[in-house]
Parts: structure tokens; sequence; C-alpha cells
């Protein structure tokens, strides 16, 4: 058996580069597809309306940021900015929470999810998957 020259070492180096390249793209690109086809976005915000006032939702909604374990970062009169921790799938999210009063026993609150790096393409559902379970604890509450 003959050994590989140089060259050879290169080109066979290249195309495994190039094979694993392909392979990962496919991977994590898969990932970013949702159950219905449709590209999941790395941004994701929604809202809901919370029967209850104002300084009650906050209070809550920090106590469900905590439970949920993301940490906060700053607590403003109408907003909450948080974050999550690095994970297998993701560098991390910043994570804000708007109230907003409708009425004395209203208050809407606007989450939001967007990955800390800003050149994040594929986050593997993590934005969505962190406003869906931030709504569904404020629901519950």
């Amino acid at each position: 058996m003959g050994s590989f020259s140089a060259e050879e070492s290169r080109v066979t180096g290249v195309i495994a580069g190039a094979s694993f390249g392909l392979f990962m793209t496919w991977a994590l690109g898969k990932r970013q597809i949702d159950s219905d086809g449709s590209i999941m976005p790395c941004r994701v915000t929604d809202e809901l309306t919370v029967h209850k006032g104002m300084e009650t939702t906050i209070a809550q909604a920090k106590d469900v940021l905590s439970i949920l374990g993301f940490k906060i970062i700053k607590v403003e009169n109408d907003k909450i900015l948080a974050s999550s921790g690095m994970s297998r799938f993701s560098w991390g999210e910043n994570i804000s929470l708007v109230f907003e009063q409708k009425n004395s026993a209203e208050t809407m609150v606007r989450i939001s999810s967007k990955p800390k790096l800003i050149f994040t393409l594929i986050d593997s559902g993590a934005n969505l998957l962190n406003v869906e379970r931030i709504k569904q604890e404020l629901k519950n509450i």
C-alpha cells in the first residue's frame, strides 16, 4: 500500500472539512425549522394581558424570571431586563418585559427575547422557548 502525498493529504483535509461544514449547516439549520416548516426567528416578541394591577404583575414577573432561572439585570418603573446563560445550543439571550397598565385590573406585558450575540443566525428555538415559558408562567400566577 502506498502512502498519501502532501498534495493528496491537503485535498483529503479540504474535502473532510467541507463535508463537516455542510453536515453542521444542515444539522443546525434543521433545528431552526419549526414543525410546520417555517423558519423560527432569532428575535421573538409576544404579549400577554394579565388580570392584575401593574405593581402586582411586576412583582410576580420578577418571581417568574427567578424561578425559570433567568438572571435579572435591571428593573425600571415599567421594564425588567434579564438574561439567560449559555447552553449547548445558545450563547445566551437578553430578555425584556415591558409593562403597560390597561386599567386598574389589567396589565399588558410585552415579552422579548433575542440572542446576546448580534451575529447569531441560529438559536435552535431558544428565544421562542424563553418567551413561551415566561408567558405560560405569567398566565399561571
